[in-house]
């Protein structure tokens, strides 16, 4: 084997190169002499092939064919598999065939992921059962009240539920309700007013029912009808400054009055139970009725003034 001495940088070339064996030389030399050659390709990635085969200009378009080419042939591929049949076993599809041993080799796969799927689907219809909704309160699909909660019996609960604030209806929910659900509004609107009067209530707040009718609907007296009004998402929009003194109490506190100054009239904005937006202006003891019921459902009652 030969060597010979290389000036420096060439020797740093060959150094990171590869080495071949090419075998003996074909010199007139009797004495065979081996040699190597020194392969200065560098190593490339497939990425970086591609772009190289693109920035030829010269031999682009018959990489892009061949490209062309590869893609048809895999799709013949795919053809000839679902037309080929096994002539050992009677002419049998060789799709069939391998699709059969496919799944008796995975087929306890395919069983826990539909088991997965039936579990999920479990868990969650029994985390978002309905009767519940975005905030965790069971009251989407809750039946119409037949009576106000009895609070007396729990002082320190009522006295921590009559801050709750309530949760205002989408007009999407009040939609759906009306449409999916039925006569749903229409009954609540019916059990509010049956229940006022069957109490005498000037005012009546969803959360008086109970803890469990948290959203926005409430019901107050109207002198002026002679009858109880049901709204739903109530707000007031604008009151007087003139007020007047007003003696109320509540469910939460039942059987201690509070004096109260109310506006002497309130402009009132909310949806009735057929889906209409309605602005009406109240005065005298209505105006009072109607802000002791919409001050409740934001967390504020008489019975903490």
């Amino acid at each position: 084997m030969q060597t010979v001495e290389q000036p420096a940088q060439e020797a740093t070339l060959t150094g990171e190169s590869e080495l071949h064996y090419r075998g003996p030389s074909e010199s007139v030399d009797p004495s065979p002499t081996e040699f190597y050659v020194a392969d200065h390709t560098t190593k490339q990635t497939t990425l970086s092939l591609i772009k190289l085969a693109w920035s030829d200009p010269t031999c682009r378009s018959d990489h892009v064919w061949d490209m062309l080419e590869l893609w048809f042939s895999s799709a013949s591929s795919v053809r000839i598999f679902f037309t080929e049949s096994d002539e050992e076993e009677g002419g049998r599809m060789l799709w069939k065939k391998k699709l059969y041993q496919w799944w008796t080799d995975n087929w306890s796969l395919v069983f826990l992921f539909l088991l997965a799927i039936v579990l999920t689907a479990a868990g969650a219809w029994w985390w978002l059962t309905p009767g519940t909704d975005r905030y965790g309160g069971k009251n989407a699909y809750l039946l119409p009240p037949t009576d106000v909660y009895d609070w007396s019996s729990y002082p320190e609960k009522a006295k921590l539920h009559s801050t709750r604030r309530c949760i205002p209806f989408k007009k999407s929910e009040l939609d759906n309700r009306r449409m999916d659900h039925g006569p749903y509004l229409a009954n609540l609107e019916t059990a509010v007013k049956e229940i006022m009067d069957n109490h005498q209530y000037g005012a009546l707040s969803g959360i008086h029912l109970g803890k469990d009718y948290n959203r926005c609907f409430a019901g107050y007296w109207d002198q002026l009808k002679q009858e109880s009004v049901f709204m739903i998402n109530p707000q007031i929009k604008g009151r007087s400054s003139a007020t007047h003194s007003v003696s109320e109490d509540s469910v939460f506190c039942k059987g201690e009055m509070v004096d109260v100054d109310r506006p002497t009239s309130v402009n009132l904005e909310y949806t009735t139970a057929d889906g209409k937006l309605v602005l009406v202006a109240v005065q005298g003891a209505s105006a009072a009725f109607a802000t002791h019921a919409i001050e409740q459902l934001d967390g504020t009652c008489v019975c903490n003034l």
